[in-house]
């Protein structure tokens, strides 16, 4: 019998910057390249879906009449 996996996103972790600190500190700290950059999407990850969150908690109002 084979075990179901479950998806694992790290940006979902990253919600404050102290978070995002210290994950990369400890990313650069191991000293490898190819980890660093893929946190380095991690982190812009984090960061879009934060944005998208506040764009959706305060909508834009136009000043302009329909």
């Amino acid at each position: 019998m084979s075990q179901a996996r479950i998806a694992f996103d790290m940006a979902v972790l990253l919600e404050s910057d102290e978070a995002i600190n210290e994950y990369l500190s400890q990313v650069q700290a191991d000293g490898d390249r190819d980890e660093f950059l893929r946190a380095i999407g991690y982190v812009a990850k984090a960061r879009e879906s934060a944005q998208g969150e506040k764009r959706q908690a305060h909508p834009q109002v136009s000043p302009h009449r329909d």
